[in-house]
């Protein structure tokens, strides 16, 4: 567990996603650029810009990863 953040991300598929509220990266068929959504009762939400977009079959999701610690961030120094 405490090296958790360290293994790559892991797809699986929309059947095991999370319905309560929480908010994954999903694929859409069609599309290789993952979308944070969450379930909205009989859809998948997600919003860019202010605008939502409803999907009906989001074909995997992955759950978003930790945001960083800045302190452990590169400065590029």
């Amino acid at each position: 567990e405490m090296f958790r953040h360290c293994l790559p991300p892991t797809w699986h598929p929309m059947a095991t996603a999370p319905k309560d509220g929480t908010v994954v990266l999903g694929l859409v068929k069609g599309s290789d650029i993952p979308h944070p959504m969450r379930w909205a009762g009989d859809w998948w939400k997600s919003s860019w810009d202010s605008h939502d977009f409803f999907h009906d079959e989001p074909w995997c999701w992955m759950a978003i990863p930790d945001s960083p610690n800045p302190n452990d961030l590169n400065s590029g120094d």
